[in-house]
């Protein structure tokens, strides 16, 4: 009688292949593994901005100031053998967002500029508004109050 009883549930029950959760588990904790790795990784140092031209900006990181833009241009201000230099490129604010989206110590602070938090000397506010006052070129740029929240954000973390 006994053995009725367990072949009966044994046919009604679902099976269940523990060699593919196993499979399964190993894959999800390969593909968590594979993400940890890739932050871990040091992001280049040295990045080429380009435009929709032939025209493109050779730096490093830590040398971009900010970015700007202007008309259907971006006006790249970086340090250049110690000096705030400029160079002009056809693209849009968006193109460079997404070229710098890995490196967390660069936002946007307002609808026209990506600034380096890295490179910002003082933040200065008063009547309302805030402004970042660059290192090496002395440029004070506006930060709207709807990214405020990010420029503190990327402070903070920074």
């Amino acid at each position: 009688m006994q053995e009725k009883s367990l072949l009966s549930m044994s046919s009604d029950s679902p099976t269940v292949d523990t060699n593919v959760n196993y499979e399964v588990r190993k894959q999800d904790i390969s593909a968590v593994n594979e993400v940890k790795e890739m932050s871990k990784k040091p992001r280049p140092q040295e990045l080429t901005l380009t435009g929709t031209t032939n025209e493109s900006v050779t730096l490093l990181i830590s040398h971009l100031l900010y970015i700007e833009a202007v008309g259907n241009y971006v006006k790249v201000c970086h340090l250049h053998e110690a000096q705030a230099h400029t160079d002009m490129l056809r693209a849009t604010m968006k193109q460079m967002e997404e070229t710098l989206q890995d490196y967390p110590m660069i936002v946007r602070c307002h609808r026209a500029f990506l600034v380096n938090l890295s490179q910002v000397e003082q933040i200065v506010s008063h009547s309302g508004s805030t402004q970042l006052l660059i290192k090496h070129c002395h440029e004070s740029l506006p930060v709207s109050r709807s990214n405020m929240a990010q420029v503190k954000a990327a402070i903070k973390q920074g």
